[in-house]
């Protein structure tokens, strides 16, 4: 195929008709209009990009998928304009992108739906529908950016880790009952362990704090009860991956 383009370039009889074969694709498209969709796919991209970086909170973000999302749109939509309606080309692009796996590659549901989103945005600009995929990226995109506000919890709602160390011989059963009451609004012992070879017992609360500005109030009426052993707050380790 490529030589007998090659060929036809060589043998044109005038200036125009080499302009004509050379800006022409085999799908019969220009390269002016192949150029417009790739142009087309990268402004989805870059919506699909931002929405995908305001969305995210602290280590969440994720540099290179950042960038990935961003290439898809633009890859999918040249792939659509390069095959136009041959199935044989179609079926050829689908065997080599079959190589290409993501093996051990641990990805949230968050990330294959942006992943979806993506791969919309460039089969849109890739089909030449450019106006609606915009109006669809663009609703995706508010949902998502309102949907994130709303659940993002406040310094009131947010669940933290709360861990008590105490000495093997004390009973804190309901030790620290009041204390938990008057500082949070909602509680939940998480797990009990044995540390330091006995010698020690860690509890792990799940809560829910009133005022983070009394933290300080917090932890040092908690230290009167526990004999000064360790005390921490921290935020939950889910909430970070």
């Amino acid at each position: 195929m490529l030589v007998s383009n090659l060929r036809s370039l060589f043998e044109a009889e005038s200036y125009n008709d080499f302009l004509s074969l050379f800006y022409s694709t085999n799908t019969g498209l220009s390269v002016g209009t192949v150029a417009f969709t790739v142009i087309g796919g990268f402004i989805l991209g870059l919506i699909v990009f931002f929405t995908y970086k305001i969305t995210c909170r602290g280590l969440d973000y994720d540099g290179d998928f950042g960038l990935t999302l961003l290439i898809i749109p633009i890859v999918v939509a040249l792939i659509m304009a390069i095959i136009g309606t041959s199935l044989p080309k179609a079926l050829s692009i689908a065997g080599l992108v079959s190589i290409a796996r993501f093996r051990s590659w641990p990805m949230k549901p968050k990330s294959v739906a942006f992943i979806f989103l993506a791969l919309g945005a460039g089969v849109a600009a890739g089909s030449g529908l450019l106006l609606p995929g915009l109006v669809f990226v663009l609703i995706v995109a508010v949902i998502l950016v309102v949907a994130t506000v709303l659940m993002m919890p406040n310094g009131k709602n947010e669940v933290k880790t709360l861990k008590i160390s105490v000495p093997e011989s004390l009973n804190f059963d309901g030790m620290f009952d009041e204390i938990l009451k008057k500082y949070t609004s909602g509680v939940n012992l998480d797990s009990v362990r044995i540390i330091s070879g006995g010698t020690v017992v860690e509890l792990s609360y799940l809560i829910k704090i009133n005022d983070m500005m009394k933290v300080k109030e917090f932890l040092d009426e908690i230290r009167t009860k526990n004999a000064n052993f360790n005390v921490s707050v921290s935020q939950r380790v889910d909430m970070i991956k």
